[in-house]
């Protein structure tokens, strides 16, 4: 499978990235945006683990910065879709992320989780992560 869909422009989330540091020093005095934004992260799947359904392709990405800093979310992962649906700055990978996400709850039934990552194929990618789908059963 060629991956050709939902891969953001690295400057346009460069700015976005950029923006939301801004904001959240301007509103709230915080100058961690990525330990924010992992809490943030952090508290939505706990609430619903089924979020993680949110971040699409994407959510491998988040999985691993979750990981990497500290929290226990097992060890399921798909290498190949998290290489390509990363940047090298954490913070950066998250905004993307969340541009996923924004893009989901705009335009899918909650819960969906199966997407069209290769146009010329058109070919449906089905996420599924066993460490959060396991334990709801």
């Amino acid at each position: 499978m060629a991956f050709t869909e939902f891969i953001f422009d690295r400057q346009a989330i460069q700015e976005r990235a950029e923006q939301a540091r801004a904001n959240l020093k301007a509103k709230r005095g915080l100058s961690d945006a990525l330990g924010f934004a992992i809490d943030v992260i952090w508290d939505r799947l706990n609430r619903d683990p089924m979020n993680y359904r949110s971040y699409g392709p994407y959510w491998w990405t988040v999985k691993d910065v979750l990981q990497r800093h500290g929290k226990e979310i097992g060890q399921d992962s798909h290498e190949m879709v998290r290489s390509v649906y990363s940047f090298e700055d954490d913070y950066e990978s998250l905004i993307a992320a969340e541009t996923f996400r924004d893009w989901y709850l705009d335009t899918q039934f909650k819960g969906t989780n199966q997407f069209l990552l290769d146009r010329e194929t058109g070919e449906t990618y089905t996420l599924f992560d066993s460490d959060m789908e396991i334990p709801l059963i």
